[in-house]
């Protein structure tokens, strides 16, 4: 009987802990696809069984021990820096849990590694306890390396190319997230993943046995590049640290050259101190290439790149890409100013490209969720500076003013005394014929409960969930946080809150259109939803506007 060892790490009284850490799937699946060191990538599912096939080369020594260590990377120089401890977190979060039969474990992930002189296999044993273990390599057989070579062919490559292959039996929850096929999120993680990759065709993804679309990246045309360089000298006494642009750059961007309020030198030279000299010390060891890429989108154009992520209004903020591939879960906002707001007609996407080995984000276990190091947060304020200097825009929510305890027990007070008249106004109000309720004079931004209660009805009948006239594709209901009540003429530009002045949409597209006229905002951002917005114009508001197929 084959015996099982324990990962080469201190990792068994830390699995615990590690699996008490409920990942995403973007978590998950970055993770695994930041591995990937090839030109061609196969994803495939048989029954129950994961395939992730890639023609790297097959494992040398060093590989084989990254995959059972803690902290040790491969020689793959070209992957998001990962290591054995996060690929094998991924896996024990998507794979069926092993069930011990007789010391031995059933339906363990499987590893194989073809090179030009072995084919070779080894098995990981997810079990609930004691640990994770594996086996000694041995060689792979014959039906694993049949998968293997067809594999190959599927990617329109040599029978016999090297690679490595992940054979994984997947857990049920995890089956069906495979299986989505309307708006599959492995699918649109993989894509977003390797947008600049798929893009400048430096890789080409097999997912589910269809070629994955060209995809065009996140800054496409139209993108302002800057390329700064970190270095850090190491003195005696203290640490001299400065991100500089480099001469391309300033010559391009002018403003770089003026007196600017940037936190960073003009200067691309870095002097040492002649000991460090001595012991062999050269620039490069405290220098780090940094390239920024940004573009902002009108809303038409960011309506477009959302849709084909399937990423709706998550797009917004600076992602960091290591080796051409996008690690992070969602962009961060760091040194922008604020930390979950950007101005709802404000759609920029900020590209960072950083080395493996960066000092400007600190690469914990979960790298999708990484955040800027010191260094770090003071290149996210650069390059939000760099934003507003090109495009010349307000980036930041203007910051309310801390109001004292005395001010906000009033203004608590005031908001409950209107409350209290207003609930004893309508206590009050007789409830006249339902189609003058709703036309009654109100005020501008006051709407009855009756009201719309009555447009609900006439609108949508008796189903309780719709979507957006607007978008068509949020989905609101009544009594919840997904919609709001919308003039669709502003009270600004003169609108009341007439029945005729109501319809419900999502809150991103009240929120987005902000005092715009409602149907014209809606021809121009979402052309394709025109047809049905004005079959509800002419079921409740055709007294109050000539419609036609084409004009409102």
């Amino acid at each position: 009987m084959e015996k099982l060892h324990e990962m080469q790490t201190d990792e068994r009284g830390s699995i615990e802990s590690i699996r008490r850490e409920k990942l995403t799937t973007h978590e998950i699946w970055a993770e695994i696809l930041g591995n990937i060191s090839a030109s061609h990538l196969n994803i495939f599912l048989r029954e129950s069984t994961l395939y992730i096939h890639q023609n790297d080369g097959g494992l040398n020594d060093k590989d084989k021990v990254a995959v059972i260590a803690k902290m040790i990377s491969t020689k793959k120089e070209d992957t998001a820096s990962v290591n054995g401890i996060g690929i094998r977190m991924a896996l024990d979060s998507i794979c069926e849990r092993c069930k011990c039969i007789e010391g031995i474990s059933d339906r363990p992930v499987n590893l194989i590694s073809v090179t030009a002189d072995k084919k070779e296999r080894m098995e990981f044993h997810f079990m609930e306890y004691p640990s994770w273990q594996t086996n000694e390599w041995t060689s792979a057989n014959e039906v694993v390396l049949d998968e293997f070579y067809k594999s190959n062919e599927k990617m329109c490559l040599d029978r016999f190319t090297t690679g490595t292959m992940w054979i994984v039996p997947l857990n049920k929850e995890f089956v069906t997230v495979i299986q989505e096929t309307k708006h599959n999120s492995v699918r649109d993680i993989t894509r977003l993943f390797f947008n600049r990759k798929l893009h400048s065709k430096k890789i080409h993804v097999w997912y589910m046995g269809e070629s994955l679309p060209t995809s065009y990246p996140l800054c496409d045309k139209d993108t302002h590049t800057f390329r700064f360089t970190y270095h850090e000298q190491d003195n005696t006494r203290r640490k001299t640290r400065r991100i500089v642009p480099d001469k391309n750059t300033l010559e391009q961007y002018e403003f770089l050259n003026k007196n600017m309020n940037f936190p960073c030198s003009k200067s691309d030279e870095i002097k040492f101190d002649e000991p460090k000299q001595k012991k062999g010390f050269k620039p490069e060891d405290y220098s780090e290439d940094i390239v920024i890429r940004m573009r902002k989108y009108t809303y038409a154009e960011y309506e477009k790149i959302t849709t084909s992520y399937n990423m709706r209004f998550q797009l917004k903020g600076l992602w960091v890409y290591i080796n051409d591939m996008c690690i992070l879960s969602q962009p961060t906002l760091n040194g922008s100013g604020t930390k979950d707001y950007l101005q709802s007609d404000l759609c920029p996407i900020l590209e960072v490209e950083l080395s493996r080995d960066t000092k400007m984000f600190k690469f914990s276990r979960r790298k999708s969720e990484s955040q800027p190091t010191e260094d770090g947060n003071t290149l996210c304020k650069i390059i939000w500076a760099l934003l507003n200097e090109v495009y010349g825009i307000q980036k930041d929510k203007p910051k309310e003013k801390k109001m004292s305890l005395k001010t906000e027990i009033d203004t608590l007070r005031k908001a409950h005394d209107t409350l209290r008249k207003e609930h004893e106004l309508l206590k009050s109000q007789e409830q006249p014929d339902a189609q003058e309720q709703v036309n009654a004079p109100t005020n501008n931004r006051y709407i009855p409960h009756v009201m719309k209660n009555d447009i609900w009805q006439r609108l949508f009948k008796v189903k309780l969930e719709q979507k957006c006239p607007c978008c068509r594709m949020v989905d609101i209901m009544p009594f919840s946080s997904a919609f709001e009540w919308s003039h669709i003429e502003a009270n600004k530009n003169g609108g009341t809150a007439k029945g005729h002045n109501i319809i419900p949409i999502c809150r991103d597209c009240n929120r987005k259109m902000g005092t715009r006229n409602l149907i014209k905002w809606t021809k121009e951002i979402f052309p394709g939803s025109i047809p049905y917005l004005l079959e509800y114009l002419k079921e409740y508001y055709s007294g109050h506007y000539t419609i036609d197929n084409a004009n409102v």
